[in-house]
């Protein structure tokens, strides 16, 4: 895991609160989806004592946040993640 990337230098802060639950639940759903992302933001986020977001993860989350408005199942899915993790949907 990049240990020095922090998302707050991009406007996306990382809650500190987010509901863990709620992102194991979203997180099974991402799998049928991105397997590889699932199986790293799980890592970084859950598995350990202290959650952060490598970069490769953050960008990879990015990718399936849409930027017209609207949403297909796979990017409600990234935007419902964004907002827990991060308060509002990653802009491309």
């Amino acid at each position: 895991m990049n240990n020095s990337f922090d998302p707050a230098t991009l406007g996306y802060p990382l809650r500190a609160d987010f509901d863990r639950l709620a992102l194991e639940k979203l997180l099974g759903e991402l799998i049928e989806v991105d397997h590889h992302l699932a199986r790293h933001l799980r890592a970084e986020l859950l598995d350990g004592s202290h959650p952060q977001v490598s970069r490769e993860s953050f960008e990879r989350l990015r990718e399936l946040c849409p930027t017209n408005g609207t949403y297909d199942a796979e990017e409600e899915l990234g935007r419902t993640i964004s907002e827990l993790l991060f308060g509002k949907p990653l802009a491309k």
